[in-house]
């Protein structure tokens, strides 16, 4: 893979979470998908985390979100 294809691989990938297999056809690359994923990991500026899971909404907090769309439904802005 040329210099010129690593820099247009990381700049495209540092925008999108997108798979390697769609990068390969967007880009028109001719890497296998573990030199896509080497180019990624090596970069320093690109970090891969797993988003951390937030607890889903309770019914005490659905029914309080619809008590007060329900009295602010009618406001003028």
């Amino acid at each position: 893979m040329s210099e010129r294809d690593r820099r247009r691989l990381i700049k495209y990938y540092s925008n999108k979470m997108i798979s390697h297999s769609k990068i390969m056809s967007d880009l028109h690359i001719s890497a296998t998908k573990s030199t896509i994923s080497r180019v990624i990991k090596a970069d320093p500026n690109i970090i891969n985390k797993k988003k951390k899971r937030k607890p889903t909404l309770t019914k005490k907090h659905k029914d309080a979100r619809l008590d007060w769309a329900k009295k602010h439904m009618h406001w003028k802005t």
